[in-house]
């Protein structure tokens, strides 16, 4: 039963996009998600009979996580069943995605590969977002499609949907808060809308709190968009006083370091992959109430340099890292594309684009001060790495719009 509700779900969902659009991008689209819902499952069955006999005593978890998240799943409907559960986020892998799968575990029963469908099914959904976001921010059909291809096919983005983890559904959700984002800056927002930006802060809240601030963006872009002149002036008035206030406040600053410091030293001592940026001059000025900016930017860089680029070539700790280097080659390519497509959405729409960079940065900028493991480093940016594509897939329609040109030259 469960695959045949998988199923009917996906058919509905095809249909719905060849609805949608007129011709021809709704055939695109669709052959989009059908490749990219078939390549998932395939793997997601793959992957699970290879590791039903070679890890975790041959129960078919792909890893710790896919462990942890399927048995809380599991748990959670055991104790939805006697009446005993009760819903807190200060458990370990309790969340929105682990409560999906108990209900679905409660109507099907345990399967384990066809629970794992639902990511493929959200991860097919992926390139689909990304190219109604994309078109409505560029206005180009070209690059948006260029965007659905590679979110379709992108190793890692077809791995995380394979497991039982919550990856997809908040890179999914990171595109949903950006289509908020866009049509809010554009004054396009309408009812339905509102009830989306709820179902988006459920999704963030319920799923990964550090993302609480696109919430908070998105509000402010609304109060900047819709609100009179001199509401708009005290707004900015108040942020430019927090900003301020972030500043010179020693305490609030010194509790955010040490925070951050000791989040990423428990995730490093881990296992071998692990990276530590603090040092311990640094610390000592921090709790001696130093502001320290040169050694902030160096954290910082240092931060966003390892949580943008590792695993790197010269320090592979395991034969998994060493297995992506073909897909690290391709990111190195796209972020050297992304650089000019950034430059020319930032000439072309300035506003929206500013808008869209901000909300990817922040959260990047999280992950580089409390980031201190290759490996879920390498998973983490994946939230934000479809935005990027957004950008790479400006830059690649660029250059082959250029390279026509000067063919034509000649």
């Amino acid at each position: 039963m469960a695959y045949i509700a998988i199923l009917i779900l996906t058919l509905v969902t095809g249909v719905f996009i060849y609805r949608k659009l007129d011709y021809p991008d709704n055939r695109f689209l669709v052959l989009i998600f059908a490749g990219a819902m078939f390549v998932r499952s395939t793997v997601s069955v793959v992957f699970t009979d290879i590791t039903y006999i070679n890890n975790f005593g041959g129960l078919g978890f792909l890893s710790g996580d896919d462990l942890l998240y399927s048995m809380k799943g599991l748990s959670i409907m055991h104790k939805l069943a006697d009446g005993t559960f009760v819903y807190t986020l200060q458990e370990f892998g309790v969340n929105l995605y682990t409560c999906i799968l108990a209900v679905f575990y409660r109507i099907f029963g345990f399967n384990l590969v066809a629970s794992k469908f639902i990511n493929c099914y959200l991860g097919a959904l992926l390139p689909v977002a990304a190219y109604f976001v994309s078109k409505k921010l560029t206005g180009q059909n070209v690059s948006a499609k260029i965007l659905a291809v590679i979110c379709a096919f992108y190793p890692s983005f077809i791995y995380w949907s394979s497991h039982n983890l919550k990856d997809p559904l908040i890179m999914l959700a990171v595109w949903l808060g950006i289509y908020l984002v866009l049509k809010t800056i554009s004054r396009e927002l309408k009812v339905l809308d509102i009830v989306i930006f709820g179902l988006y802060a459920f999704i963030i809240l319920n799923l990964q709190i550090m993302y609480v601030y696109q919430i908070s963006l998105i509000g402010l872009y609304f109060v900047l968009s819709y609100a009179s002149k001199p509401i708009k002036i005290c707004a900015l008035i108040a942020i430019a006083a927090f900003v301020v206030y972030v500043a010179v406040e020693q305490d609030l600053y010194a509790k955010f370091m040490i925070f951050s410091e000791e989040h990423q030293l428990k995730i490093a001592l881990g296992d071998d992959s692990g990276y530590y940026l603090y040092s311990k001059n640094f610390m000592n000025n921090i709790i001696d109430g130093k502001p320290d900016p040169v050694g902030f930017m160096t954290v910082y860089v240092k931060g966003m340099t390892y949580f943008l680029f590792i695993p790197f070539f010269w320090k592979l700790n395991s034969i998994m890292q060493f297995a992506v280097m073909p897909q690290i080659l391709v990111w190195y390519i796209l972020l050297v594309f992304a650089v000019p497509g950034f430059i020319k959405m930032l000439k072309s729409k300035p506003g929206a684009n500013g808008a869209v960079f901000l909300f990817l940065i922040i959260g990047i900028s999280f992950w580089a001060f409390m980031e201190g493991n290759a490996g879920t480093a390498f998973r983490h940016r994946d939230h934000f790495a479809s935005v990027i594509f957004l950008y790479s897939a400006i830059g690649i329609q660029n250059f082959f719009i250029s390279a026509n040109k000067d063919e034509r030259l000649k």
